[in-house]
């Protein structure tokens, strides 16, 4: 595989489009691939008679009771689970299939007694493990480290299926981010202003694109959060990570064209660097110890500085923003989405780089 090929496969493995949250959305797959393992078997496997056993990682069990599933509307495993039950294909983005008669029978499951349990795990980051019972056979199926990497699905006691998460190409530093913005014959660009497009339209769609950058990046978490059926364009695993990135870098994408290409694409790159050194989801906020330092990062190698000073720069805001925890994936998002752009627009300033880097040595 050649220099660039890896990375323009990393940078394609790190944007996936998703209709609601990872986390449910990774619960309701993983049940989802259980029952069409016991289907492709030969065994019964109605939606009404299945019993579900789950134990899910903190960090998944915390986002996905927390935020509503879309085309059902409702919070909470349950509502995941048995939009899984009633899924056709085991896809990161299913809860896009759902019509009234699939609502109906949700809604139906979620109500019945003693079909599921869920259990919380002391484990972080991304792990679900689904047992689905149908009679005396069961299918089990795990997927770890990221939502749609399926890693072992067994039936009735014997591995049918193990897949282990795909090595990926790994950034150093900055530096790095760096060597490969200079690298791209712009294959890498063409990948990432698909995505910031997509993820822009969707907000013209909803008519908030001419709201001030805070504001637009709020509205959008905010209606995700609320279930609403929106295609978003996911960065390294997250929704609202994905929505913060984009749309500044949409915007001035259709002011100043394919040159300010250069600036997304180490823009993304930086995020994908960022949630490397880190668990892909965890106690604290993405959008603040992530995302902000991404964008941050883009807007002042757009503006000629050295690495090290858009490393301390980075340093300073991190510091700014430490001690947002993630709480759950709600409604608090947005608003911390709005902190977090305000921040990265004033640190990204002149006159704050000047104030805020005055005693550093760099």
């Amino acid at each position: 595989m050649s220099e660039i090929q890896k990375w323009l496969e990393l940078i394609n493995l790190e944007i996936k489009e998703v209709v609601g949250c990872t986390e449910p959305a990774c619960i309701a797959l993983s049940v989802a691939r259980a029952v069409i393992e016991l289907e492709e078997a030969g065994i019964e496997a109605n939606p009404a008679e299945l019993k579900v056993e789950l134990e899910i990682s903190r960090d998944v069990y915390r986002n996905a009771s927390t935020v509503n599933v879309p085309a059902v509307k409702k919070k909470g495993i349950a509502a995941a689970a048995a939009a899984g039950l009633l899924a056709d294909s085991p896809e990161l983005n299913l809860f896009l299939e759902f019509n009234k008669e699939d609502v109906r029978q949700i809604n139906q499951l979620i109500k019945s007694p003693d079909w599921l349990v869920a259990k919380e795990l002391e484990r972080h980051g991304v792990f679900v493990r689904t047992t689905v019972r149908s009679g005396d056979n069961w299918a089990v199926v795990e997927v770890a480290e990221e939502h749609d990497n399926v890693e072992k699905v067994v039936l009735n006691g014997e591995v049918v299926d193990t897949s282990p998460r795909c090595q990926r190409a790994v950034i150093e530093n900055l530096e790095q981010v760096r060597e490969i913005v200079w690298l791209d014959d712009g294959q890498l660009q063409a990948v990432v202003r698909d995505y910031i497009c997509k993820q822009g339209e969707v907000a013209e769609l909803l008519e908030v694109d001419s709201e001030p950058m805070a504001c637009q990046v709020e509205a959008l978490i905010l209606q995700r959060m609320a279930g609403e059926s929106l295609p978003i364009q996911t960065l390294t695993g997250s929704g609202n990570q994905g929505i913060f990135v984009a749309l500044p870098l949409y915007r001035r994408y259709k002011e100043e064209g394919k040159s300010f290409l250069v600036t997304a694409l180490f823009t993304v790159l930086a995020q994908i660097y960022f949630t490397q050194r880190q668990q892909r989801i965890s106690d604290t906020c993405g959008l603040t110890d992530k995302s902000a330092l991404s964008l941050l990062a883009g807007y002042l190698y757009e503006k000629g500085c050295s690495i090290d000073k858009i490393q301390a720069a980075v340093d300073v805001l991190r510091e700014a923003l430490r001690g947002l925890r993630c709480d759950g994936a709600k409604e608090s998002c947005a608003l911390k989405g709005y902190v977090a752009m305000q921040a990265v627009e004033r640190m990204a300033s002149e006159s704050a780089l000047n104030i805020y880097l005055s005693e550093k040595s760099i």
